[in-house]
């Protein structure tokens, strides 16, 4: 998990929209997975307050990579979403389909490399305690660029 403060996640995403953390966690939803392919469609989503299954992150990662390929539409983009848990390295292995894929992780951020598709991302997982509510909202940053392009995290 990258070490990341509150003050950079905030002025990150919830000081533009005027939102606070405990707002988001009073009304975070969790939909099924079927919010997935609708997802797909979008370059830029902020939406840390739709709490996912994380056993669905790696899955859709690849699903957004494939799609985005397949569209060749190979432009960057970057997503915050809300999971119901952090994971590690050995988890993502686990769910990778490495006949298309390539995983990596460095000291910060896990790393998916396309074989085929010519699309990378990077992520890294955040856990933010919501003061006042006794609670921990985690969250992935996922950032998406084609292989001629360099990722450049925060």
């Amino acid at each position: 998990m990258r070490n990341i403060s509150d003050s950079q996640l905030t002025k990150l995403w919830h000081d533009e929209f005027k939102i606070s953390l405990r707002h988001v966690y009073e009304h975070r939803f969790y939909p099924r997975a079927s919010i997935i392919p609708r997802l797909m469609g979008f370059s830029f989503l902020i939406a840390d307050g739709i709490v996912l299954n994380v056993d669905w992150i790696i899955p859709m990662i690849m699903m957004h990579m494939d799609t985005s390929a397949s569209l060749n539409r190979h432009s960057p983009g970057k997503w915050i979403v809300g999971v119901d848990r952090s994971v590690d390295s050995a988890f993502i292995s686990q769910h990778i389909r490495y006949d298309d894929y390539e995983y990596s992780c460095d000291q910060k951020d896990h790393i998916i490399a396309g074989r085929k598709n010519r699309m990378n991302s990077r992520f890294f997982f955040v856990a933010r305690q919501v003061i006042g509510a006794n609670a921990i909202l985690f969250s992935v940053v996922i950032e998406f660029t084609s292989s001629d392009e360099k990722i450049s995290m925060m």
